[in-house]
C-alpha cells in the first residue's frame, strides 16, 4: 500500500453526455487510496447536465486531490478531449478514464506499485472487468514485466493484452517523446493508440488485479456501428499493417504477423457482414468487404501461418456473395451477436 509518493498520476476524464454515470465515475476516483493524484476533467460541450453534476460533486469534495476543469469552446470529440487533458497534465504518469466507467478504490495504487518495482516503465496495464449490456473477457496474458520492444509487440500481435486506451498507466515523458497524441476526428482511436504504444514501448508491466470496471452501454459506439466506424477501422488497420511491414522482416516473427493480419481482417469481415445498421447499404457493405480483402492482399508476403488461419484466409477470399451467406450461419452457430 503506497500512502505517499513523489510520483504524481494525472487521471484524464473527458465529460460528454454522461449524466446518468458521471457521479459514480468521479466518486470512484475520489475514493482512491493512492494519494498523489491530479484529476483533469475535460468539458467537451455535451447537451445534458453532466457538467452541472460535475460542478456540484467538486463543490462537495473535501479530499486532497487537485482537480482541474478544462473547457472546450465546442464539442471536439473524445480524442481531442484526451489530448487537451494530456497537455494540461503535470503528473509523471497519465491514466485515461472514460466518464461512464469506474475504477476500484485501489486501482491507481496497484498500478503504481508496478512503477515502483520497475522505475520509468513505459506503461503499466491492469485487468478489466466488464459490466452492463454485454460482458466480455479481456484476458491479460503477458508476463508481469517485459523489457524489450520485440516481446511487447509479439504479445500485442497475439492479442495478449487489450487495446483500450483506458486502464493503462502511461509514462508521460515516453508519451510525449513518441508523439502518442490521439488522432482527432476518427472512431476506434484506441486501436490506433494502443498499436503505437506497443510499437514504441521499451518496456511494460502487468498488474493482474482488476483495476477498471468497463460499462458497455446498449447504444454505445461499440454496439451501434455506423459506416464511419468501419471506414476508420479499416484505415487504422491498414496503417498498422504498414508499420509492421516497414520493419517486419528484421524485427518480428513472420508467423505472428501472418496470423495477426488474417485474424484481424477475418474479424472485421464478420463484423461488417453481421452488422444490422439499416443506414449501411448493401453497396457500402460490398465496398467495405472489398477494401478488407485488398488490405490483406497487400500484405500477402506473410504466408507463414498456422492451419486455422490457413482456412480463415481461404474463407476471406471467397466470393463476397458466398461470404455473406456463410458468415451469418457461422455467427449463429457460435452465438456471435
Amino acid at each position: 500500500f503506497i500512502k505517499t509518493t513523489k510520483m504524481k498520476v494525472s487521471i484524464i476524464i473527458p465529460i460528454y453526455n454522461v449524466a446518468p454515470y458521471v457521479e459514480a465515475c468521479l466518486q470512484s476516483v475520489f475514493n482512491q487510496t493512492y494519494q498523489n493524484i491530479e484529476i483533469l476533467l475535460v468539458d467537451d460541450c455535451g447537451t445534458d447536465d453532466s457538467m452541472d453534476i460535475v460542478t456540484n460533486l467538486i463543490k462537495g469534495y473535501d479530499g486532497n486531490f487537485e482537480i482541474k476543469v478544462l473547457h472546450h469552446p465546442h464539442n471536439k470529440g473524445l480524442s481531442a478531449a484526451r489530448n487537451t487533458g494530456i497537455k494540461a497534465a503535470s503528473g509523471e504518469y497519465i491514466y485515461f478514464l472514460d466518464s461512464d466507467d469506474t475504477i476500484p478504490h485501489d486501482a491507481i495504487n496497484n498500478l503504481a506499485k508496478k512503477v515502483s518495482e520497475h522505475p520509468n516503465v513505459s506503461f503499466v496495464i491492469g485487468n478489466i472487468q466488464t459490466i452492463g449490456y454485454k460482458t466480455y473477457h479481456y484476458p491479460l496474458l503477458s508476463k508481469e514485466y517485459i523489457n524489450n520492444n520485440n516481446d511487447i509487440m509479439a504479445d500485442y500481435l497475439q492479442f495478449k493484452w487489450n487495446v483500450m486506451a483506458c486502464n493503462k498507466l502511461i509514462n508521460k515523458k515516453f508519451f510525449i517523446l513518441h508523439n502518442l497524441y490521439f488522432t482527432e476526428g476518427i472512431y476506434h482511436e484506441d486501436l490506433d493508440f494502443s498499436f503505437k504504444l506497443a510499437y514504441y514501448a521499451k518496456d511494460m508491466a502487468c498488474c493482474y488485479d482488476i483495476t477498471y470496471y468497463y460499462l458497455i452501454r446498449q447504444n454505445s459506439i461499440t454496439t451501434q456501428k455506423k459506416l464511419k466506424n468501419f471506414i476508420d477501422n479499416l484505415h487504422i488497420i491498414n496503417n498498422n499493417f504498414g508499420l509492421i511491414d516497414a520493419k517486419g522482416d528484421d524485427q518480428y516473427n513472420k508467423r505472428l504477423i501472418s496470423n495477426y493480419t488474417i485474424i484481424t481482417i477475418y474479424n472485421i469481415l464478420i463484423d461488417i457482414i453481421k452488422n444490422k445498421n439499416r443506414n449501411i447499404s448493401t453497396q457500402d457493405k460490398n465496398e467495405l468487404i472489398k477494401q478488407a480483402k485488398n488490405i490483406l492482399e497487400t500484405y500477402k508476403g506473410y504466408n507463414d501461418y498456422d492451419m486455422v488461419n490457413f482456412f480463415r484466409k481461404k474463407i476471406i477470399f471467397l466470393p463476397t456473395i458466398i461470404l455473406k451467406t456463410i458468415i451469418p450461419i457461422y455467427c449463429m452457430i457460435r452465438k456471435i451477436h
